[in-house]
């Protein structure tokens, strides 16, 4: 908050600048990088010293004072005001970014919750619900899918998507809207193998505890998992950015990504084949008169 000349320190503060213009040093100390002002009438914005950007000896304090401080673990962050106004800016865009990752979390994790039920019911015949459920779920399973979708796929949507409405802006007629969806779409899709080798590769790590396979497991996975990706996403964001509302849209995209939670599930425990083949099976049954 900047403080007007009529809002002079008290005494004590005074005191403080005295001492510490003694010794050459500037109004705001502790943190001294956050007091580094090219206009020498601006004032301190940080502490309540009210004073000029200049020590009480009349020294400037510039560049050359703040070398004196270039070991100071602010220094390299926080280059005068504009750096601490961009330090607290990317402080809120990172609390942004961490609210939107326990959805992603709970969404990827609801999926793989899902897809383990499905397996049970199809492999275990006998028993009850309850008894098979926990007998044979897989909780670190769960973990592991659900960390990813916390600490790599949220962040990435988080980054990404601003960057792609910049990039592709949906606007114009109706020829040109489907245009830019379909463009849109499509450089989306650009960084699914990236994704894919990144969930690929968290998942593989956890859950041997070691890099020794992860790479040799990325190569072999991805290819494979990307047909589906893109099988399963372009028709989704088609329908994302051109027909659902947008009073719809989270709740549609919610859904999604539960459903592709439970292949991504499947996916990872060998079982894609027979969730595609139960989906087919049920569609066609479904069909039918």
């Amino acid at each position: 908050r900047e403080l007007s000349p009529s809002n002079p320190a008290n005494n004590a503060d005074q005191d403080s600048l005295q001492n510490r213009a003694a010794i050459g040093l500037p109004c705001c100390f502790s943190f001294p990088s956050m007091c580094c002002a090219a206009d020498d009438n601006e004032r301190c914005a940080f502490l309540p010293c009210g004073q000029q950007h200049k020590v009480l000896d009349g020294n400037t304090w510039g560049p050359s004072s703040l070398a004196r401080f270039k070991n100071s673990a602010l220094q390299g962050r926080l280059e005068g005001r504009e750096g601490f106004d961009t330090l607290l800016e990317d402080t809120r865009e990172m609390g942004r970014a961490l609210h939107e990752n326990a959805p992603s979390m709970t969404l990827l994790g609801i999926g793989d919750v899902l897809e383990q039920c499905r397996t049970m019911k199809e492999s275990y015949a006998s028993g009850s619900a309850a008894a098979k459920f926990s007998t044979h779920f897989d909780v670190l399973r769960t973990m592991r899918q659900g960390t990813f979708g916390f600490f790599i796929a949220a962040p990435m949507c988080h980054f990404w998507y601003p960057v792609l409405e910049r990039l592709i802006p949906l606007t114009g007629g109706n020829l040109e809207m489907f245009f830019r969806v379909f463009s849109r779409v499509i450089v989306d899709q650009g960084i699914s193998p990236f994704n894919l080798a990144m969930f690929v590769g968290w998942t593989t790590f956890w859950e041997e505890g070691s890099m020794a396979n992860v790479w040799t497991k990325i190569v072999h996975a991805v290819p494979e998992l990307l047909t589906t990706c893109l099988l399963y996403w372009i028709p989704v964001h088609m329908l994302t950015f051109s027909v659902v509302p947008d009073n719809l849209r989270v709740l549609y995209v919610g859904v999604m990504a539960i459903l592709w939670g439970i292949i991504l599930s499947a996916f990872k425990s060998g079982q894609l084949e027979a969730l595609l083949s139960s989906l087919s099976s049920a569609l066609f049954l479904s069909s039918q008169p």
